[in-house]
């Protein structure tokens, strides 16, 4: 079972761009911390890095701006992809968002939430260069 469950404040404006045919994503982190420890001054947050695909990628465009707190029903897949400058291979895990919802606007993120059928599209390098 793949089934990931966040809750964390957006680190980030996110940023959004089209797959090759056409469809909407949008590249977004939030920032975590274990919700079982006490919060401690020196506590640090963990920042995991998240797509939407369609109408919720075009919903994030407008929406999430940064500090807000988001919280998603997503599953882990592994993105590879080789350096075109250095052939190196590349490898780093990310969310696919299934369901979000941002707190100051709950009902409308969940009118927009992507369906669990929809499929994800690959893109030539989803994180930007020299990541």
């Amino acid at each position: 079972m793949n089934d990931c469950k966040f809750y964390g404040n957006i680190a980030q404006a996110p940023s959004h761009g089209q797959t090759n045919s056409d469809l909407a994503y949008c590249n977004f982190s939030i920032g975590v911390r274990n919700i079982r420890k006490k919060k401690k001054y020196n506590d640090k947050s963990t920042f995991v890095d998240f797509v939407v695909y369609g109408p919720a990628a075009e919903y994030m465009k407008n929406a999430g701006q940064g500090d807000e707190i988001l919280i998603a029903d997503s599953e882990v897949e592994v993105v590879t992809w080789e350096d075109k400058q250095t052939g190196k291979k590349n490898k780093r895990y990310r969310f696919l968002v299934h369901r979000f919802i941002l707190a100051k606007d709950k009902d409308r993120a969940m009118e927009y939430s992507t369906d669990f059928n929809s499929e994800p599209e690959e893109v030539a390098n989803p994180f930007g260069q020299g990541v």
